[in-house]
């Protein structure tokens, strides 16, 4: 994208800072976990939701790949999925939170991220928590 005048540039600016705010918005207040990663599966970014469900920090977070957050068994598992994402640009299922399923379940929405021109860039989860009936 070419920036010309210097009201382009006020206005491009005014829409980053919308589109910031409505992400602040959803990180303070979203009940719910939301993440995005790079290709290589690394955290770029994750909301307050998700960081309290893994019991650390945004920092601790922010940064890690699979295997530093999950340890080498899980991440394996992890980066399954996402190359998964990656392929075939979206996996949603529904995952029992205990071994009987019958005490919670999750919805599970990933999904790929593209850059302006539709090329992929990284991965997005967005998950909800539902106790079962």
């Amino acid at each position: 994208m070419k920036i010309g005048k210097k009201e382009d540039l006020q206005a491009l600016r005014e829409k980053c800072a919308m589109y910031e705010s409505w992400l602040r918005a959803l990180d303070e207040h979203g009940k719910f976990d939301l993440w995005f990663k790079d290709k290589d599966s690394q955290y770029r970014y994750v909301n307050k939701h998700f960081a309290n469900t893994m019991g650390r920090t945004k920092a601790e977070l922010v940064e890690r790949t699979p295997e530093d957050v999950f340890g080498a068994d899980r991440a394996e598992r992890v980066r399954i999925m996402d190359r998964k994402v990656m392929n075939d640009g979206l996996l949603q299922r529904v995952v029992p939170c205990d071994e009987s399923g019958a005490l919670e379940v999750h919805e599970e929405n990933r999904f790929v991220v593209n850059d302006e021109q539709g090329n992929p860039v990284g991965l997005g989860l967005q998950l909800t928590q539902a106790v079962a009936g």
